[in-house]
Order: C-alpha cells, then structure tokens, then sequence
C-alpha cells in the first residue's frame, strides 16, 4: 500500500521538492583550524572540534612516544570526504553545515575530520513491514515458514522530526581512530579482509556505545544508534519494494549468499562499493549486520507509531538486560530473502555483547531544531528501549 499524495513523504529520487530544512542550499562553509603538514597542502585540523573530555585530551595528545605514530594519526584523522575523496586525496573540509547532494538532494555534513560522514533525513511517514506474499516462504526453500510473521503487519509510521545518519556503515579505519585516541577499549579481530575502509566487525552492542560516547564527548553532538522504525526508513528511502532498487534481487546491488557479487559469502566490501539508494546511503542491506536500539518483539504488531525504540517483548529480557537485541539489513554471508529493507533478526538469544564477522553498525545523529512557540530544542527519539514490565 503506497501514501499517495503525502507531503510528508520524501521523493524517491532527490530533487528540489521534499527538502525540509531551511540549512539545505547553502554554500559550503569551511571549518575553522587548519595545519600546513607540508608547507603547501592545507588540511583541516582535528583540534577544532575536539572538546574538553578525557577521551579528547587522549586524542588531542597522542601517548605513544612515537612521531611517526602520531603524524599518521593526525593525518588520518584528517582524511574528510567519502572514502573515495579520501584515498584520492581529493580532501573536503570538515564542518557542520555541509553541502546538498545534487543526486538526493539531502545535506551530507561531518562534526569533526575523524567522524563519520552523516546524511541528513527529513521528516516523513511510511509503511514499516512487508505486505503479504513478499519473498514467500513457497518460493525461497531456504526460507523457514514461520519467518514469514516477523515482519508483519505493515503499519504506518510517521517520523515527525529530521535525524542524520551515517552514509556508510562505520569503518575499521574510523573504529581505529577511535582505539588510538583512547575512546574506545576493544580493537576487534578481523580476517585478512577485514581493515581499512571495510564495515567494522566483531563488534557488540557494548561496543558500538562506546564509540558513540567517544563521538558525543568530542563532537559535543548526540550519536546514537538507530531505531527500528528509522532504519527501515532510512533504508527505504521513500521507496515500496521490498529493495530499495527494486522487489528482485538483481545482481550488483550488495552483497549477500546469491546476490551476484564477487564476495557473496566470501567478505564484506568496501563501503560504498555499490550504488546509494535515493537518501544517498550505501550497503543498507548486506554487507553487515547493523545493531539497532530496540529489542525484539516477534512482530511488527506493538512497533512504536512514531518512530522511537521500541522496548520489545518481556521474554527478551533477563536479569534487566535484552537478550535479543534486533539487528537490521542482512550480511554478505545471508540469503536473499534476508536482504530485505523489511527483514528482522535477532540472531539467537544472548546478550548485547555478542561479538561476530557479520555484526557492524552505522550511528544516527540527533538534529536540534529550535521550537519558536516554546522556545525549547527538539529533535531525535528515545535511545535506550526501557526494561518491560513482567
């Protein structure tokens, strides 16, 4: 079932109309600070956004007693733009107001050179779950039956506020910056693969909180992880197929166990290695698994109608800790029927500090809008599910 006619539904394909806020359109404005590395490039320095935290007196003093260590930090740590820009040396500055995407029409901006490069989303109203028939268990003989449930009924939800998401997943280079600065505890395993510009993994619930404390101490902002209802309509993107590109898999799209990539089951890829969808996000479904902020419920029947985390069911609760903790957008190792902007997984009961190779995260970040008739700042849902009674 489509909203036609919503003027609060985004277009699907970018352009002038569905542009909600009034910083869209602006010229880019640099960020203040800057270091000459070699007396002719100059690259956005670190210290203008780092704050007076401990974590960001870590990372504005490096403690390895290494030059060499602490330059490549710094020139990391600098490194703005898309991966793309990144390697090619085609260097952005670092600020938050950002520039538009021509293709979405959306405000891409990133607080600080080491943090991840966001996408702001406006307010809009969608269909979370899938309709009847989609990747019917009858035609997909890996798909079990009573999967079918999970991600149902549709319900509409209605988004009354702008958030900013990350246009890709989080990286291990950008988890790396975060362990170097002292913010983050955890340096996680990989395969071989598993570094650089590819979606950091093995990473837990608990780990990802303290990635996102470390970019709310330094940034002064509020990261957090998504809900449920606005990851799905991040990932929709104003669409109503069961993929944002479409209801077939298709080939070239991401990659997952017969999506017709050359990593199908091998590897993640490198973010951003397959076309965006129409807000301008990559690798919404496969490549990893992405935490959520809510808990499992066995449907979408008590989803939150206005896009907050949802608390989940009783049972998915033990000793005030959720045991099933929701995770979004299948994997590079997952079956089709899973890559799916619909699909709802937990995985198996157990706790958020499960670590596994097709577990990553992206962050959302709240965007403060002054309420004139109040005079209060709004802006972003509830972060944390709250335990359920019984």
């Amino acid at each position: 079932m489509e909203l036609p006619g919503d003027p609060l539904l985004p277009p699907p394909h970018g352009g002038g109309s569905g542009r909600l806020n009034s910083t869209r359109g602006r010229a880019p404005v640099r960020a203040a600070g800057f270091v000459n590395l070699n007396g002719n490039t100059l690259m956005p320095s670190a210290s203008h956004c780092i704050r007076s935290s401990p974590h960001a007196r870590r990372a504005a003093v490096p403690r390895w007693g290494s030059t060499f260590t602490a330059l490549s930090l710094l020139v990391a740590a600098t490194a703005c733009g898309s991966p793309e820009e990144s390697r090619t040396g085609n260097v952005a500055a670092c600020d938050s107001v950002g520039t538009v995407n021509p293709q979405s029409g959306l405000r891409e901006f990133r607080d600080c050179p080491y943090g991840p490069l966001m996408v702001e989303l406006p307010p809009g109203r969608f269909l979370m779950g899938s309709p009847d028939g989609e990747e019917a268990a009858a035609l997909h003989p890996t798909r079990p039956a009573w999967t079918e449930s999970l991600d149902k009924p549709q319900v509409e939800v209605q988004i009354a506020y702008p958030f900013a998401i990350g246009k890709y997943e989080v990286t291990f280079a950008e988890w790396d910056l975060c362990v170097e600065a002292g913010g983050c505890t955890y340096r996680p395993k990989g395969w071989r693969w598993a570094r650089g510009d590819r979606p950091v993994v093995y990473i837990s619930r608990a780990d990802a909180e303290q990635y996102i404390d470390w970019l709310n101490e330094t940034t002064g902002q509020r990261y957090r992880l998504p809900s449920e209802a606005e990851w799905e309509y991040a990932a929709r993107a104003g669409t109503t197929t069961a993929r944002y590109w479409g209801d077939e898999i298709g080939k070239g799209m991401a990659v997952c166990d017969g999506c017709g990539s050359r990593w199908d089951k091998r590897s993640t890829v490198p973010v951003g290695t397959f076309p965006p969808n129409p807000f301008g996000l990559h690798d919404m479904l496969g490549n990893v698994q992405e935490w959520t902020a809510d808990c499992w419920s066995p449907d979408n029947s008590d989803a939150p109608r206005d896009g907050s985390v949802r608390q989940g069911h009783p049972s998915s609760w033990r000793d005030g800790e959720c045991v099933k903790p929701v995770k979004r957008g299948g994997d590079y190792a997952t079956y089709t029927w899973a890559v799916r902007a619909a699909h709802r997984s937990h995985w198996r009961p157990g706790p958020w500090s499960d670590r596994e190779d097709f577990y990553g995260f992206r962050v959302v970040r709240d965007i403060q809008i002054a309420d004139d008739s109040h005079g209060a700042v709004t802006g972003g849902s509830s972060t944390e599910p709250a335990r359920p009674d019984g």
